[in-house]
C-alpha cells in the first residue's frame, strides 16, 4: 500500500487515489508503477493501532490482518437493524443487542407479521357435509384401498396423478 516517486518519496496508495495525487507535490516526479516490496516487508513487522480504536477497540494488528480484524472487530460501527423503520442510531457492534432491547422501533409493527385472522369456531354438524377448503387448499377425499390402506386425495391434477399411480 505504499507508492513512491521517481526520486523515492513516499505515498501511502489510499491517500495518494483519496487526494488525486498524480506527481510527487514535493519533486513534481511522476509516480512508480512498480510496488516498494523492500518497505511494504518492514511495515508488515510493525503492529499498527486498529481504525476502530477511538470506539475502545485496544487491539494492535499487523498491516497483513489488518482488514480481516477490521470486518470482524466487536468495536466496529453498525446501523441499527430497525433503520428502515426510521432509528438513525449507530453503535459498535458489542454494544448493539443492548440497543436492540431498548430501541423504540423495535415493536414497530412489521410488515411480515401477519395481520390478525378472524377466530375460526368448530360447528358440529351432520357428518355427510361436505368438506371446506381450508387455507386455499382445495378438500380432500380419503378412500380406502382393496389391500386396506388408505390413501388420500386432494382435486388438484398432479395429485391425482400420483394417486392413480398408487393404485394401479
Amino acid at each position: 500500500p505504499v507508492s513512491q516517486c521517481r526520486k523515492g518519496h513516499l505515498y501511502c496508495r489510499d491517500c495518494k487515489i483519496n487526494n488525486k495525487i498524480v506527481s510527487c507535490r514535493i519533486c513534481k516526479q511522476t509516480f512508480l508503477d512498480a510496488p516498494n516490496s523492500a518497505l511494504e516487508k518492514i511495515l508488515s513487522l510493525i503492529a499498527l493501532p486498529c481504525k476502530f480504536g477511538t470506539r475502545g477497540c485496544p487491539e494492535s494488528v499487523f498491516l497483513p490482518t489488518r482488514l480481516q480484524h477490521e470486518t470482524v472487530c466487536q468495536f466496529r460501527p453498525v446501523n441499527c437493524q430497525f433503520q428502515h423503520h426510521g432509528c438513525e442510531q449507530v453503535f459498535s457492534l458489542k454494544d448493539m443487542c443492548w440497543h436492540h432491547k431498548m430501541c423504540k422501533y423495535a415493536h414497530y409493527p412489521h410488515e411480515n407479521v401477519l395481520p390478525n385472522m378472524p377466530v375460526r369456531t368448530k360447528t358440529k354438524s351432520s357428518s355427510e357435509s361436505v368438506p371446506q377448503p381450508t387455507n386455499g387448499l382445495s378438500p380432500s377425499t380419503t378412500t380406502t384401498l382393496s389391500n386396506g390402506n388408505t390413501n388420500t386425495e386432494c382435486s388438484t391434477k398432479s395429485n391425482e396423478a400420483t394417486a392413480a399411480s398408487l393404485v394401479t
